[in-house]
């Protein structure tokens, strides 16, 4: 599939399911209204390699850095080919090694539970498909899923992560805690568990600017670069590049 091939109403459809999650865990970036920004905080500068992630394929740099786009629609079983760029992400279902294939370690692979993501079942995974990691360890740099491991998620993500990928937890806190960064500290020790080496937070706006201020500071403190979740939410919203920690003027 080409890129101009795509249809976008069906890659944002399942980019805002893409990461609900149960309870207290990370919600869907769609969901949630912006978050109470009249005093939030100047938060310091986000670390070096900090990225935005995108829910269209248009590659490019925004706020100075450069963004990560999608390159998968209707659950993933849609492809996007000939995106430029040093980093995408797609929604990869158990098994379906097209887009590993066609972007290798650039590609950062969705891995959804199962149960999180009813509407889905054949895009998402059970949690019993350790060989088909193993596979898809072996060709992708990097993978995104719940900020909260999930129990039953778990072997399918240690799997992953014994093949040395990056993991990207998505932190994106639904219930607008009252200690975002212990939050944030949860997320990365719940996937510091599952073994990754590597952890780079995936940082959802839609909690806020005081919420995110609060965790590019920690993620400062704990010497982890951060990327941010979404590029669609920070234009919606109108942030500047200012209040997401970075340089720049075009959002």
């Amino acid at each position: 599939m080409k890129l101009g091939d795509l249809l976008l109403p069906g890659l944002v459809l399942a980019a805002v399911l893409v990461f609900a999650v149960q309870g207290s865990s990370p919600s869907s970036p769609g969901d949630l209204p912006p978050g109470n920004d009249d005093d939030a905080p100047t938060p310091a500068p986000a670390p070096a390699g900090t990225q935005i992630w995108s829910l269209t394929p248009a590659s490019g740099e925004r706020c100075g850095v450069d963004l990560v786009p999608a390159v998968t629609g209707s659950w993933g079983t849609k492809i996007v080919e000939g995106v430029d760029a040093d980093l995408v992400w797609g929604w990869t279902p158990p098994g379906d090694l097209r887009l590993a294939k066609l972007y290798g370690k650039r590609l950062i692979a969705d891995v959804e539970y199962r149960p999180v993501v009813p509407a889905a079942p054949k895009s998402a995974w059970a949690g019993n498909e350790v060989a088909q990691a193993a596979e898809l360890g072996a060709l992708v740099g990097g993978v995104t899923s719940h900020g909260f491991v999930p129990a039953g998620l778990r072997p399918v993500l240690a799997q992953l992560a014994s093949r040395g990928v990056i993991g990207y937890p998505q932190v994106y806190d639904s219930d607008k805690s009252a200690e975002p960064r212990q939050f944030l500290r949860t997320c990365i020790a719940s996937w510091k568990k599952a073994g990754f080496a590597t952890i780079r937070p995936l940082l959802g706006v839609s909690a806020g600017l005081p919420h995110l201020a609060a965790w590019l500071d920690e993620c400062q403190a704990q010497g982890v670069t951060p990327h941010l979740w979404d590029l669609q939410r920070i234009q919606t919203s109108k942030y500047s590049c200012d209040q997401l920690g970075l340089g720049g003027t075009k959002v």
